[in-house]
């Protein structure tokens, strides 16, 4: 199989970008996450059943952001891995011809 091309290299590049860019916004949005305050007559009946939900559903958006920035951050990461490997190579190549 020959090596990719150029052409392909920076598209994958692009999408990878754009795919952690699609990540942080999923990070952004979990973050940006607010239940809404309930009223003592609300809670009357499911008082303490309810305050173990929200808290529960805080720490699982809390800790899908965290993922969520994590993935979008490992993907920035292979991009710009991807970039100076291909930036590296086509130095190589250039110094043999």
């Amino acid at each position: 199989m020959p090596p990719p091309t150029p052409e392909t290299i920076t598209a994958a590049v692009a999408a990878l970008r754009d795919d952690a860019a699609a990540w942080l916004t999923a990070a952004i949005d979990l973050s940006l996450v607010r239940l809404p305050p309930l009223t003592v007559a609300e809670l009357s009946a499911v008082a303490g059943h309810c305050s173990v939900f929200m808290d529960g559903a805080t720490a699982l958006l809390a800790s899908g952001s965290l993922a969520c920035a994590a993935t979008a951050n490992a993907l920035q990461t292979a991009a710009a891995g991807y970039e100076r490997d291909e930036a590296a190579a086509v130095h190589r190549l250039r110094q043999t011809w």
